[in-house]
């Protein structure tokens, strides 16, 4: 295997390779450390893959199935920024089916916004976690649909930039990768609800 896809591998996490991001993203703390982490992190990636040249056949359903086993995992969070480290690992994977600079920015701008959204209701509450007995809609109107609107954007709703980039992977995919896609998404959607 080419080297610089193994590197590429890290920074536009594959499972295993997933846990270098995952095990970064739990130890920074600071909100905006955060963000900066989510929106330069791919960016690495990226221009990895682009260096590499050509992608192999299998590393695409190998990126899906990165995809769809942390959209599972993440169905039981209830931690915000371990939510937020997860969709970012997912997303992460989705970009080997279209590895391009928009597809990068639409999915981790959200993020980053996500992070530190986050990061507000944890330096004000001490924790963003789902599940509090008293609700952050009636202590934090304002923060709450911040928080909202942010997960929103984070996982495609329609019509944020995201959607239309999980739509131009869609309508470029084998039919059976887009199928997969859409078994990311609606995963995540449930996810983001249950969050």
């Amino acid at each position: 295997m080419n080297p610089l896809l193994i590197l590429a591998a890290c920074f536009l996490p594959l499972f295993p390779f997933s846990m270098l991001f995952n095990s970064v993203f739990a130890r920074i703390r600071h909100p905006l450390a955060r963000a900066v982490l989510l929106l330069a992190w791919p960016q690495a990636g990226l221009w990895a893959v682009q260096q590499a040249g050509g992608l192999p056949d299998w590393i695409v359903p190998w990126a899906l199935a990165t995809a769809l086993l942390y959209a599972v995992r993440a169905l039981s969070l209830r931690d915000a920024g371990q939510w937020t480290g997860f969709l970012a690992t997912a997303l992460g994977a989705l970009v080997w089916l279209r590895p391009d600079t928009a597809i990068v920015w639409a999915f981790f701008v959200p993020l980053a916004l996500l992070a530190l959204i986050t990061g507000a209701i944890t330096t004000r509450y001490g924790a963003a976690y789902a599940g509090y007995p008293d609700a952050l809609a009636l202590r934090s109107p304002r923060l709450a649909a911040g928080f909202v609107v942010a997960v929103l954007v984070a996982t495609g709703t329609p019509p944020f930039a995201g959607f239309f980039a999980w739509l131009a992977l869609a309508l470029t995919a084998a039919p059976e990768i887009a199928l997969g896609l859409l078994a990311v998404w609606l995963l995540w959607s449930w996810a983001a609800i249950r969050l």
